[in-house]
């Protein structure tokens, strides 16, 4: 084992001694994206976004540069390396560039994100988990993808062109998605579609690593590459519902939702003008605890007649009054209920307007249930599950939010300072800045509330004569 540890700290103090100018180049804007938000930044010196990205730009560039010097410090395709004529194993040099690339990146960042956490009055011995998934992540998304496409190319020129050709089915995935209504970035749920692009990425980049280091099979190793980068694109469009099978939760609430024929719309103005006329059903919302809040995800509803479905794009949820949108509170869904407000397309509504129609679809919530009040009497507010609140600051900082947070006063909500939404076990996106901000004046009690389940619950009304629900003007 000596001897062994021994080897492996000659090879990294060789690639070490070879690296360091790329060390220097990257080092700085690691520095500078880990210890400023890009607000703040951007406020401070006075960046333009183009400029920011510019900067985001260079230091992606000078990361992967570094990994491409680490990796090619003993080229693996060929069968002219010299380093099999020296006294040492495949594993040796393998795990050297582990260390390497641990030393000159992975330790810094590490170190200066519990640094953020320390300068913001967070223990990072409390967030030791979520510092150790941000460099999960990091690793799966940014290193390991340029360390298993370095293993298989023998200069620079050959990684560019390599990463060219990778990075189109990641194109594909984003321009489908960029023009597609149905999108397939599901908003708070996001989270669980990392995950899975982390795993492709990190299952598929480890085997090029070992099977190039262990037997330096060059073409069955960017074969592997190739369908990795392919494997990518049906993660990118997996679909929205299965983002709960992951990471659905809770109890047995009993959540029933019933149309109320008989009740009509209020007048208002029946027309959207971005996306059509309004639809609104009164819903009869049953089995919610009235101190718990129901916040909506997403939405899938269809319209239904033989032989003919269609999609509604556009789905909303909220009380009669219109001000609280996706976002209800159990004492008020008791009394008024709710409102599923559907919005057809102009051109589309004229030929639904007088059928009978099925509605069939699913929700999907997160039933929210408070844990307790907290004064906002101190400067600084520490907050269990969250994270930590300044006064004088205005400003709110979490390492990963747990539980949501709201303004009260007099029992009534006068603002909502983190309206999360979905909870993340922990972070799955390559965050350099290791702190999520909610800026917001902090005055009255601030209402802390966790998830109790977060499920999908699926609805059918027959014979809907869409025309009784159109709004009067």
């Amino acid at each position: 084992m000596r001897v062994a540890m021994r080897k492996i700290v000659v090879l990294t103090g060789k690639d070490l001694r070879h690296i360091w100018p790329h060390v220097l180049v990257m080092l700085p804007l690691l520095v500078l994206f880990t210890t400023i938000d890009d607000d703040t930044l951007r406020a401070s010196v006075f960046l333009e976004l183009s400029t920011l990205t510019l900067l985001y730009l260079a230091f992606y560039l000078a990361l992967w540069n570094l990994v491409i010097a680490i990796i090619h410090c003993e080229p693996l395709p060929g069968d002219r390396q010299y380093w099999l004529t020296r006294p040492f194993t495949w594993y040796h040099l393998a795990a050297s560039k582990v260390v390497t690339i641990a030393l000159c990146v992975n330790l810094p960042l590490f170190i200066l994100q519990a640094a953020v956490f320390a300068a913001h009055g967070i223990s990072p011995l409390w967030y030791v988990m979520d510092l150790l998934w941000l460099q999960v992540f990091f690793s799966a998304f940014l290193l390991l993808p340029a360390a298993a496409l370095a293993s298989v190319t023998r200069s620079l020129g050959q990684f560019t062109l390599g990463a060219t050709v990778a990075t189109i089915p990641l194109l594909i995935v984003l321009l489908v998605t960029s023009v597609s209504q149905d999108n397939p970035w599901f908003g708070g749920m996001e989270w669980v579609k990392g995950m899975e692009l982390a795993a492709v990425l990190a299952v598929g980049c480890s085997v090029i690593l070992l099977l190039q280091y262990s037997r330096r099979r060059a073409l069955l190793s960017r074969l592997i590459f190739g369908m990795t980068a392919l494997a990518l694109v049906p993660v990118g469009f997996y679909p929205w519902e299965g983002a709960f099978a992951p990471s659905g939760r809770g109890t047995n609430l009993d959540l029933r939702l019933s149309l109320n024929r008989t009740f009509r719309p209020p007048a208002s103005q029946r027309w959207d003008r971005q996306f059509g006329i309004k639809i609104q059903l009164p819903l009869a919302v049953d089995g919610l605890p009235l101190d718990c809040e129901l916040a909506l995800n997403y939405a899938h509803v269809n319209l239904e007649m033989p032989g003919q479905i269609h999609r509604v794009y556009r789905v909303t949820l909220h009380d009669w009054s219109g001000h609280r949108e996706n976002w209800l509170h159990g004492e008020d869904l008791s009394k008024d209920g709710a409102v599923l407000e559907l919005l057809l397309d102009r051109t589309e509504y004229p030929m639904w307007r007088e059928l009978d129609v099925d509605l069939k679809g699913r929700l999907y919530f997160t039933v929210m249930r408070p844990t307790g009040t907290l004064a906002t009497d101190r400067d600084t507010i520490r907050i269990p599950g969250f994270g930590v609140c300044s006064k004088s600051e205005q400003l709110c900082v979490s390492p990963q939010p747990h539980v949501t947070l709201s303004l009260v006063s007099g029992g009534e909500r006068i603002g909502i300072v983190a309206p999360q939404e979905t909870f993340p076990p922990f972070p799955t996106l390559p965050l350099l800045y290791p702190l999520h901000r909610f800026p917001t004046p902090i005055y009255g009690e601030m209402l802390v509330q966790k998830p109790i389940t977060l499920r999908p619950y699926s609805f059918e009304f027959r014979d809907v004569h869409l025309a009784d629900f159109v709004p009067p003007e």
